[in-house]
C-alpha cells in the first residue's frame, strides 16, 4: 500500500486514475516556512520537507509519495490563492503571459528513493 503524503484532491485523483491502491495522509509540514526564491529549489525543498515529515510520522518502512508544484510568471511565484478574489488576481497575472509550472515528486520505499523535478512552460491566452 502506498501512502500519499498530501491533502491534494488532484494528486489523489491522479493515483486513482492510475489504478494505485493508496492511503491519503497529510504530514505535519508547513511549506510557508520555506524562504527560497528559485522555483525549482522551492518545489524541491517543499516536497522534501513533506517527505521527511511523512517518513517521521508514518515510518521509514512505508512506500510514500510526496510532491509540490509551483506556478509562476516571470520572476513572480504564484502561491495558492486563499480567496476567490486572490484566485482571480492570479489568473489575471497569467493572462497573455508565459507561465510555468515546476513540480517535484519524491518516492520513498524501504529500498530506494527517487526524485523527479520538471518544468512546463506555456502561453496563457
Amino acid at each position: 500500500m502506498v501512502i500519499l503524503g498530501s491533502s491534494s484532491p488532484t494528486r489523489a485523483m491522479m493515483l486513482e486514475r492510475a489504478g494505485l491502491e493508496f492511503e491519503q495522509r497529510s504530514p505535519n509540514f508547513d511549506e510557508d516556512t520555506i524562504n527560497e526564491e528559485n522555483p525549482k529549489t522551492f518545489a524541491y525543498l517543499a516536497a522534501k520537507g513533506k517527505m521527511e515529515a511523512s517518513i517521521k510520522e508514518f515510518g521509514p518502512d512505508k512506500t510514500i509519495i510526496c510532491a509540490d508544484s509551483l506556478v509562476g510568471v516571470g520572476d513572480l511565484k504564484l502561491g495558492k490563492a486563499k480567496t476567490e478574489e486572490e484566485a482571480r488576481e492570479k489568473l489575471a497575472l497569467q493572462s497573455g503571459n508565459e507561465v510555468y509550472i515546476v513540480s517535484c515528486t519524491l518516492l520513498h520505499t524501504p529500498k530506494l528513493d527517487l526524485i523527479d523535478v520538471s518544468k512546463t512552460t506555456y502561453k496563457f491566452n
